[in-house]
């Protein structure tokens, strides 16, 4: 993913949360929608991640909430 510094390199579920973005899902969807692809991982778990990688995301300015 290009990025205004330069490249941002993806992997597994970083990949699929942003390739899950699409400006209508909600947060908490997306949440249950990498639940259900990660049948094996604790949902609160989840979250965190998701909402981590979202938090730096907008601070690298990728992404607007």
């Amino acid at each position: 993913m290009l990025i205004p510094e330069g490249t941002l390199k993806l992997n597994g579920p970083s990949r699929d949360i942003l390739s899950s973005l699409d400006g209508r899902r909600t947060v908490a969807e997306l949440i249950d929608l990498l639940h259900a692809q990660y049948a094996g991982a604790e949902k609160q778990q989840i979250q965190q991640d998701v909402l981590g990688l979202l938090e730096r995301m907008q601070q690298r300015g990728v992404i607007r909430v």
